[in-house]
């Protein structure tokens, strides 16, 4: 794991709406309509990216320089 790209609850807690958190979630899983998790719903301020937006059509991982993974993730 690359441990500058983690963060712990607190360190979240304090900078909620300073900082930009992707939630790699379904869109159902980070509305609440489906739950998989201990709690429902999402992080407030959080945005969420589908993880298979990550993927090629043949559900390999996408190279770090593709476009669209550029697009997807810029600011």
């Amino acid at each position: 794991m690359r441990t500058r790209c983690a963060a712990g609850f607190e360190y979240v807690k304090d900078n909620l709406g300073k900082i930009k958190i992707i939630d790699a979630r379904t869109p159902e899983e980070f509305d609440g309509t489906v739950i998989r998790a201990a709690r429902a719903g999402h992080i407030p301020t959080s945005e969420n990216i589908d993880w298979s937006n990550n993927l090629t059509s043949d559900g390999k991982l996408k190279p770090n320089d593709a476009t669209e993974l550029k697009a997807l993730f810029k600011d």
